[in-house]
């Protein structure tokens, strides 16, 4: 009971905030008193008093006239009215278009100024006069003002005792006794909740609002007082007080204390609907309450042309012109520009959709190119209408055509002759808009005849169609997108006897000057300048490097491409749910920005250039500026709200600025080449690098000398010569034994000019011999493949003393990657696939060899594949006909994998996505890590990225992310059993010095990892960067909450800031003691993976 009283309380408390405005307001406002008001506060600036929010209103109004010149012209105008008992329209607009008063006010300024004329005519002069001194914005002078000073101070008196008359009249009649008052408290109070509604809204919360038939209570609520004021002061209906006002201004705090109490008590949502319904609240359930909010109906035609030929070129809208009838006249006014078409070559059929519907309208086509000797041979005419029905809420079951019942109205008249059975559907959930197409038309159609559809749902009163135009401000955002775009400017050598269209030329796209494959052409929006000779395309989807090569189509017309201008931008394309009734542009919008989930406080949103898309109901505006790259890499958003709707785009990654790393020192050493025993003829620079660093390898590199290079059968083959690799190796075991210290050590042979993934190395015996017996590794490198191959890598045994050890990589074609395709569906799209080899090669055999002793390494160049942070290497197991995962890390334009055998692999674009992370701001972070097989999603694909990650979890990513290999479980920690999933994770990660358990000896592997934690996993995964005590406090003495950083962990965060794994959860908090998110943890671990 103790609750119920507690909600009780709460809820008179609400209302008693609005009950005493009811006593202090009921006697109204005279106008006197607002005009004196008025002009009191706009000549001596003192503040208002004992008026109401309309005499704001107009005190706003005038003010804004001051200084702007208009005022001369607006006491004409008003002088015009008072002497008029008509409001004029035109007048009224006059006032709202050239004295900027608000529309809702004009009104109110006419009445207020006419009743004060009616209460003193006289006043005339005095009232312009007035308005004079405002105009000029001078101070009324005591001597040649004296008659306006003189009224205001006879104003002020009148007012001053009317006012004390009021009050007395007040305190003296309608003195209420505690019974009485109580009596009609307790009348007000119940009227007002059965006006009130609670529902739940989408998130489960009960929300209150106000009945829809306002009026009706508010002079409820006037009879109540009526009857208990026994009208002792009567009410003016033009400035009275408001209660439907006053309510609406206390359901907010309603909703929040009735949320209160379910936060800080047992009862739930539920107990809550018992206990308002008990109050004599309605409760709404939602789905009950749904209803149609509107409907728009789209009359529209079809034409279906059947042509005698298959045209050279694909027909399009512009292939045909078009003439219209209507009654069988001739319409002048209708010109043919083209349209929305589609080609159907199977039967010949062009149809043109979409043409605005005309009573009584025939259509004539003709095929514009005579000389092919193509007609016409049969043209089919469809009416129908398309209806975009809005609800008030989504529905629980996805509404259809069949979820509907259609009526037709013809003239007023319920066409009886029309029978529903449903048809073509679709329901847009986020504009919450049931779209039905293809209602056939009404047959014998005639002119200035009127047809709308009545819709009914679930037996509720028919709502009837208006047109699409008249939706004005119910249309909403469908779908928001950033793009990159191309124009294309064309200039061509003529001027070609029918008029060019996108369709008129072929393009291709290159991507980094590789040929894209996946880009096939099928024209697009274009114009035509024939002065200029000139044909624009516009809007083609585009990506980085790409570059388009024009062909004129026509080659027997002689006509060339003389040249391609090629302008690349971006832009936001906003997609409406119908045709707003004026057209918008860039300032129609609002548009914010965030940056990695928090909003950009920077970007402020004025507009821009745009262009309007009436037939797609599409707005494009262009040129949106990205934010400047950082040190890091930025995950951006855009906001778009038009009506009250908000949308997102997709996420748009902006990648971190490079910096370019010193290069590491050490002593380069030729080898000598005085010597007497060299052959000049065959002289070799040798250059042997020995770094400072003792942990860093002595390193040789011989070039393009040391190699014979030739292309056979598309392949790039290479021979390097024994004597100076042989040699070579010489000097690099010389140059590690002068160092004095055991380093290791290796040979790197630079291929210049090979510019091919096909391509084949082969090693003489000897060479490779020298290789093994010094243990000295081997790096081939070309321009689109390295090869890192450690000493032991082969055995000696396996190369005989004549064989020659051939190294060979081989892209596949097209036909042989066709059942790989199909393996890699899954996994994305298939970029290349390369078979590796190292065969042996004798006079007597050639031997393939497939597994090695120890991993080699090989890097591909990737550039030009795709998305970096998608691409990924795996390998296909021939036996299972299984893709396994690899690699996926990419440095220098290079994708870096490790095995120790050789097979077929291939480089694929992870088409990896999460129904969840669409448009939160971690998409690209997630979906990369995915894509690198670093992170997981949920059976029922999602990711939830705002759910909170274990330290368990999270040790799993950081070791997957740092590719290292598994370390079995044995023991360690108390809470971890070695048949846990996690159990080889944690063992791993505490083998390689990244995690440490508590004083306990627990791990606490299901603990949820607070940021702190994270940052010291991922600081001690950071090997380059050191910092002194100081540099440590000068890094968090940034962010706000740094005292909240503990003691063991401060290092930890100034080394992951400083890294630029972690930036903060806003550009000056670092939440230390927050729970980690999923989506933080790939974000950081993304990071972490790029180093």
């Amino acid at each position: 009971m103790k609750k119920h009283i507690s909600f009780l309380l709460v809820f008179s408390l609400v209302i008693g905030m609005f009950m005493p405005m009811t006593v202090v307001n009921a006697q109204g406002t005279d106008p006197n008193i607002i005009l004196y008001e008025t002009i009191r506060d706009s000549i001596i600036g003192q503040s208002l008093q004992n008026t109401d929010v309309d005499s704001l209103i107009l005190v706003d109004s005038i003010r804004t006239l001051q200084g702007t010149g208009f005022l001369s012209g607006l006491i004409n105008d008003i002088t015009n009215v008072l002497n008029s008992n008509e409001n004029n329209i035109a007048f009224k607009n006059f006032l709202k278009d050239n004295y900027e008063i608000d529309k809702a006010n004009v009104d109110k300024l006419i009445n207020i100024l006419r009743d004060w004329s009616d209460v003193n005519s006289n006043d005339e002069d005095i009232f312009l006069k007035l308005f004079t001194r405002l105009k000029q914005g001078q101070d009324l002078d005591p001597v040649n003002d004296k008659d306006v000073l003189d009224y205001i101070a006879a104003l002020r008196e009148t007012v001053t005792t009317e006012m004390s008359n009021v009050i007395t009249k007040w305190n003296n009649e309608v003195l209420l006794d505690s019974n009485r008052k109580t009596e009609f408290a307790l009348e007000v109070i119940g009227k007002i909740l059965s006006n009130i509604n609670a529902e739940k809204d989408s998130q489960g919360n009960l929300v209150f609002s106000l009945t829809s038939d306002t009026n009706k209570l508010d002079q409820d609520l006037i009879n109540i007082e009526n009857e208990f004021l026994n009208d002792v002061v009567p009410r003016l209906s033009t400035q009275s007080f408001s209660y439907v006002d006053a309510i609406n201004d206390c359901i907010p705090v309603l909703n929040q204390a009735v949320q209160e109490v379910i936060d800080t008590t047992s009862l739930s949502v539920d107990d809550m609907v018992n206990l308002i319904q008990a109050l004599g609240i309605n409760y709404i359930d939602n789905q009950e309450s749904i209803s149609i909010e509107a409907v728009y109906h789209r009359h529209l035609t079809d034409l279906e042309i059947v042509l005698s030929d298959v045209p050279s070129e694909r027909p399009t809208a512009l292939s045909v012109d078009v003439t219209r009838t209507i009654n069988g006249v001739l319409d002048t006014d209708f010109q043919w520009n083209g349209g929305m078409s589609s080609w159907d070559e199977n039967t010949r059929t062009l149809t043109i959709n979409e043409l605005e519907l005309v009573p009584g309208a025939e259509y004539s086509v003709t095929y514009k190119d005579t000389e092919s000797g193509i007609t016409i041979e049969n043209l089919t005419q469809i009416n129908y209408t398309n209806l975009d029905i809005i609800f008030s809420d989504v529905p629980s079951e996805v509404p259809t055509a069949l979820s509907v019942d259609l009526t037709r109205v013809v003239d007023g008249v319920v066409d009886t002759s029309f029978e529903w059975n449903g048809g073509m559907s679709s329901f847009n959930a986020g504009t919450k808009t049931l779209t039905i197409y293809r209602i056939p038309y009404v047959e014998n159609a005639v002119e200035g005849q009127t047809v709308v559809y009545g819709v009914s749902y679930k037996g509720s009163e028919p709502v009837y169609s208006q047109p699409v135009s008249d939706q004005g401000s119910s249309v909403s955002l469908e779908s928001v997108s950033y793009k990159n775009l191309t124009d294309l400017e064309i200039i061509l050598s003529d001027v070609p006897s029918e008029r060019p269209t996108a369709l008129s030329v072929d393009v291709t796209r290159t991507i980094n000057g590789v040929l894209d494959t996946s880009f096939a052409w099928n024209g697009g929006m274009s114009s035509w300048d024939a002065a200029n000779r000139k044909l624009s395309i516009y809007g083609i989807d585009s990506v980085e490097g790409a570059k388009y090569s024009v062909t004129y189509k026509d080659t027997a017309s002689g006509i060339s491409v003389e040249s391609v201008t090629q302008n690349d931008y971006n832009a936001i394309e906003i997609v409406f749910t119908g045709i707003p009734s004026e057209e918008p542009t860039a300032t129609s919008v609002d548009i914010t920005r965030t940056i990695n989930g928090v909003l950009d406080t920077s970007f402020a949103w004025n507009g821009g250039t745009s262009v309007w898309f009436d037939f797609i109901k599409t707005l494009r505006i262009i040129n949106i500026p990205l934010p400047e790259p950082t040190s890091v890499d930025q995950s951006v958003v855009y906001s778009i709200t038009y009506n009250g709707v908000t949308m997102d785009t997709e996420p748009i990654l902006v990648k971190a600025a490079v910096s370019s790393n010193p290069p590491s020192s050490g002593t380069t050493k030729p080898k000598d080449s005085s010597s007497d025993d060299t052959d000049k003829s065959e002289e070799t620079l040798v250059e042997v690098n020995v770094p400072e660093d003792p942990e860093e390898p002595v390193t040789g590199t011989v070039g393009e000398e040391s190699t014979t290079v030739e292309v056979k059968d598309g392949m790039t083959k290479v021979s390097v010569k024994e004597e100076t690799i042989v040699s070579a190796i010489e000097d690099i075991v010389n140059a590690v034994k002068e160092s004095e210290d055991e380093r290791k050590a290796q040979l790197v042979l630079e291929l210049a000019n090979t510019e091919d993934l096909n391509l084949s190395v082969s090693l003489p015996s000897q060479a490779i011999t020298k290789l093994l017996e010094n243990n000295v590794d081997l790096i081939i490198k070309s321009d689109d493949i390295e090869y890192n191959i450690p000493a032991d890598m082969l055995d000696s045994k396996d190369i005989p003393e004549d064989a020659v050890v051939e190294i060979k990589s081989k892209e596949l074609s097209e036909d042989e990657v066709k059942t790989i395709k199909e393996t890699a569906q899954k996994e994305g799209n298939i970029a290349k696939v390369l078979d590796f080899s190292l065969e042996v090669n004798t006079e007597k055999e050639v031997k393939s060899l497939t597994k090695f002793n120890n991993y080699i390494v090989i890097k591909i160049n990737v550039d030009g594949l795709g998305d970096k942070d998608k691409l990924g290497i795996y390998y296909l197991n021939e036996e299972t006909n299984e893709l396994e995962f690899i690699g996926g890390k990419i440095k220098d334009g290079k994708l870096i994998m490790k095995t120790n055998h050789f097979s077929k692999y291939a480089v694929i674009e992870s088409n990896k996505q999460f129904a969840d992370t669409v448009k939160h701001w971690s998409k690209y972070y997630v979906e990369s890590m995915a894509a690198k097989h670093v992170v997981d999603g949920y059976p029922d694909g999602t990711f939830m990225p705002e759910k909170k990650i274990t330290r368990a979890e999270f040790a799993k990513i950081v070791v997957k992310a740092l590719e290292l290999d598994l370390v079995k479980y044995t023991d360690g920690f108390s809470d971890v059993t070695s048949d846990a999933w996690y159990a080889d994770y944690i063992a791993t990660a505490k083998a390689a010095g990244l995690v440490e358990g508590y004083e306990d000896g627990t791990f606490k592997p299901n603990q949820e990892i607070t940021r702190l934690e994270m940052a010291a996993l991922l600081s001690r995964a950071v090997k380059d960067v050191e910092l002194t005590e100081d540099d440590i406090e000068a890094i968090l003495k940034a962010y706000a909450d740094n005292d909240e950083i503990q003691k063991w962990g401060r290092g930890y965060a100034a080394k992951v800031i400083k890294a630029e794994l972690m930036i903060g959860v806003t550009h000056n908090t670092f939440v230390p003691n927050g729970k980690t998110t999923r989506a933080e943890a790939a974000t950081a671990i993304y990071r972490l993976y790029n180093r």
